[in-house]
């Protein structure tokens, strides 16, 4: 238990070095909505574990980006958490994993994105009449 920080609530400031000195990002919260801090920790090439529910379900791809657990298997959340630290293929698979995921999350691809539908939209307005 000495290697486990339970930080609690941190300034922006810190959020960067906390999470690049992380070995994982995991979270037991089955309430999460868009996922933002699952987002954040793979930027930082951070394997995640959290919950297969609502935002994280949609930011997290099981076994890719991180790992995804069944709301309440309290043991294999903690079983996910011991095969991270303990095997280094694996973890570094889903670093890798977690690094491109967090690119489909940038400020650019979202750009890209909106501009895209914009576009989309554009193109299939009707016509109005003169």
């Amino acid at each position: 238990l000495e290697n486990i920080v339970f930080a609690g609530q941190i300034s922006q400031n810190e959020l960067g070095s906390l999470y690049s000195i992380a070995y994982v990002f995991a979270s037991a919260s089955d309430s999460e909505t868009f996922g933002l801090t699952f987002v954040e920790a793979m930027h930082f090439g951070r394997p995640v574990i959290g919950i297969d529910k609502l935002g994280v379900r949609e930011v997290v791809e099981d076994n890719k980006s991180g790992l995804l657990l069944k709301p309440g298997d309290i043991r294999g959340f903690g079983g996910a958490i011991d095969k991270l630290l303990t095997n280094k293929t694996l973890w570094e698979r889903i670093s890798n994993g977690a690094l491109q995921r967090a690119k489909t999350y940038s400020i650019i691809a979202g750009v890209t994105q909106l501009t895209s539908i914009y576009h989309e939209l554009l193109k299939n307005r009707p016509k109005t009449a003169k």
